[in-house]
């Protein structure tokens, strides 16, 4: 596992902040199924959980994007700037 999903992992771990998050999701999901047939619950809940599995999936996805991005941007500033940090 990379460095930066082992630092995500961390950080979604026991975090009440992203228990809003992922509440606010499953809110947008329901919001997506309310209107698909009820008839076969087992379905349903399958196809819900595949949603929730694919939200993940890409929230993490984008956390490493935006991780590599922020970096690239304090690079950039850091190169443009000329600051230069002690070595030890």
């Amino acid at each position: 596992m990379s460095m930066i999903r082992e630092i995500y992992k961390e950080m979604v771990q026991g975090k009440p902040y992203m228990n809003e998050i992922s509440k606010e999701t499953e809110r947008e999901i329901a919001e997506l199924l309310k209107d698909e047939s009820l008839e076969n619950k087992q379905g349903y809940e399958r196809y819900r959980d595949r949603l929730y599995s694919a939200a993940a999936i890409a929230e993490e996805a984008g956390f490493i994007k935006g991780f590599h991005f922020a970096v690239g941007l304090l690079m950039e500033c850091k190169l443009e700037s000329g600051y230069i940090t002690a070595k030890f």
